[in-house]
C-alpha cells in the first residue's frame, strides 16, 4: 500500500492521468526518428533521498504491487532503503504528509522533470534496492535527453568558436552510450567518470544543445560494429593503444594511439593546465591512502595494523609513449604488482578521493614525502578533448576531429 490513506487514488492525480501525465515520461524507442531510453544511475545512498516536483502539477508515484498516487508540489518526499528490500517513504509538506512501505522498484513521473536532492532530472526517476540493500536511484530518458546532461561537462568549454570539437563530443558520447548498453551485462549507465559525467537538467546549455540536435542520432560505426569511443582530457602529445593500458581489453585498430602534433610538431593540448602535473604525499598521507587503495585493490590482503615500513615505487616496463605498462609498489615487506592503469587506483592523490591523474610518469622522488610528476589526465585512449578543442579552433569540424581520433571508423545516423 501506498500511504497510510490507503492506495486510492488522489482527485490531482486522477486529474492528470485523464490530462495523460500517465504517458509523460519518455517514450519506448522503436519507431523512426525516435532515440532509445537509457537508465543512468544518479545516486546510490545509504541514506535517505528527497524527491520533489519541479512543475505546478503533481508526481506521480507508482511501485510494484500498489495502485498509484500523487506527490503534491508543495510535498517533499523521503525514501530510504531499510536493508531488508523495502522502501520507506515518508512525505511532509502540504495538506498532509503521509508514510508507507513499498517494495521497490518505485517509479516516480514528473510532466517535465524530478528534482532528486536538489538536482532536476528529466521524465522519470526509478528508485530500486541493490544487491547490497543500498537504495538505488536511476534516471529514465531517451538517449538525446540523456547527451543533454552529459556533453557540457565532458567537453567543458561552451563557446561558439570550437563548435566542431562539442558535435564530435556529442558524437562520442551517443556512441559510447550505446556501445556500453548493449555489453554482455551493460545494464545503466553510471553518471560519473566510470562511464560519462551526467548532471541531468542543470547542465543543459544551448550550445552544446544545438550541437547535439545538429548530429542528432549520428554514430561511429567501425568494422565490427558501434566503435568504443573512449575520450580523455589530456594526452600530452601522444595517445596509447588499449590493449596496454587495460590488459584485459583486445586491441582496436582505431584505438592503437600515436602521435597528437599540429602542424609545426607541437601538441595539440600544449595549452592544457594538465599537461604537466605533479604531485606529493607526506608518509602519513600517504600511509591513509594505500590502507584503502591496496585493500580494495587486492581483496585478498588484509592490511597490517602496524605502519608500511619503507614505501617504494618502482616501474618495471613503459608502453611507447611512455605510459606505465608493468609497475611495483612495495609497503608493509610485500610488493604489489600493477599492470597498465592501476597504479592510478593505487596512489590516488592526496585526501584518497580522486586517483593519479594519469600513468604517464616522469618522475618518482622517494623519502619523507614521495613526490610523482607527470604528464596528462586520463586514460590517453581515443580522443583527447584538449586536443579536440584546438583542431575546431583552428577551423576543423566534428568529421575531421573523429577520424583524427578514431582513424579507420565511419558515421552512420541511426535514427
Amino acid at each position: 500500500m501506498l500511504g497510510n490513506r490507503g492506495a486510492r487514488i488522489s482527485a490531482s492525480l486522477a486529474f492528470l492521468l485523464n490530462a495523460g501525465l500517465a504517458g509523460c515520461g519518455p517514450r519506448q524507442a522503436g519507431h523512426s526518428g525516435e532515440a532509445p531510453l537509457v537508465s543512468v544511475v544518479i545516486s546510490r545512498a545509504s541514506g535517505p533521498v528527497e524527491i520533489q516536483s519541479t512543475d505546478p502539477q503533481p508526481l506521480r508515484l507508482e511501485s510494484a504491487r500498489s495502485a498509484p498516487v500523487a506527490l503534491e508540489n508543495t510535498q517533499v518526499l523521503s525514501v530510504r532503503a531499510p536493508g531488508d528490500g523495502s522502501l520507506r517513504l515518508e512525505v511532509t509538506g502540504g495538506p498532509s504528509g503521509w508514510s508507507s512501505v513499498v517494495a521497490p522498484p518505485l517509479r516516480i513521473q514528473g510532466r517535465h522533470s524530478v528534482r532528486v536532492d536538489g538536482t532536476r532530472y528529466p521524465h522519470e526517476v526509478r528508485l530500486e534496492v541493490d544487491e547490497l540493500g543500498a537504495l538505488r536511484v536511476i534516471n529514465v530518458t531517451d538517449l538525446e535527453t540523456y547527451l543533454r546532461g552529459v556533453v557540457p561537462n565532458e567537453i567543458g568549454f561552451m563557446e561558439y568558436d570550437v563548435r566542431g570539437a562539442i558535435e564530435a563530443q556529442a558524437v562520442a558520447s551517443r556512441t559510447y552510450a550505446l556501445w556500453r548498453t548493449r555489453q554482455p551485462g551493460g545494464g545503466a549507465l553510471q553518471s560519473t567518470v566510470m562511464d560519462q559525467v551526467y548532471g541531468g537538467i542543470d547542465s543543459w546549455h544551448p550550445i552544446s544543445d544545438e550541437s547535439i540536435r545538429a548530429t542528432r542520432g549520428t554514430v561511429l560505426l567501425a568494422r565490427e560494429g558501434l566503435a568504443w569511443t573512449l575520450f580523455h582530457s589530456t594526452c600530452s602529445g601522444r595517445t596509447d593503444a588499449v590493449e596496454l593500458m587495460w590488459p584485459k581489453q583486445g586491441p582496436r585498430s582505431y584505438l592503437e594511439g600515436g602521435d597528437d602534433l599540429d602542424p609545426l610538431g607541437r601538441p595539440w593540448c600544449t595549452g592544457s593546465k594538465y599537461f604537466d602535473w605533479e604531485e606529493r604525499w607526506p608518509a602519513d598521507e600517504l600511509e591513509s591512502v594505500l590502507r584503502v587503495s591496496l585493500a580494495e585493490e587486492f581483496p585478498g590482503f588484509d592490511v597490517p595494523v602496524g605502519p608500511p615500513g619503507s614505501i617504494g615505487v618502482e616501474i618495471f616496463a613503459t608502453s611507447e609513449t611512455g605510459r606505465v605498462a608493468e609497475a611495483g609498489l612495495s609497503a608493509w615487506g610485500r610488493t604489489f604488482f600493477l599492470r597498465g592503469e592501476r597504479i592510478r587506483w593505487v596512489l590516488r592523490r592526496p585526501g584518497g578521493d580522486s586517483i593519479l591523474r594519469s600513468s604517464r610518469i616522469t618522475e618518482i622522488s622517494e623519502g619523507d614525502t614521495l613526490r610523482i610528476a607527470g604528464q596528462g589526465w586520463g586514460h590517453g585512449l581515443g580522443m583527447c578533448q584538449v586536443g579536440a578543442l584546438e583542431r575546431a579552433r583552428r577551423g576543423a569540424d566534428w568529421r575531421s576531429i573523429l577520424e583524427a581520433y578514431y582513424p579507420g571508423t565511419r558515421p552512420e545516423e541511426r535514427y
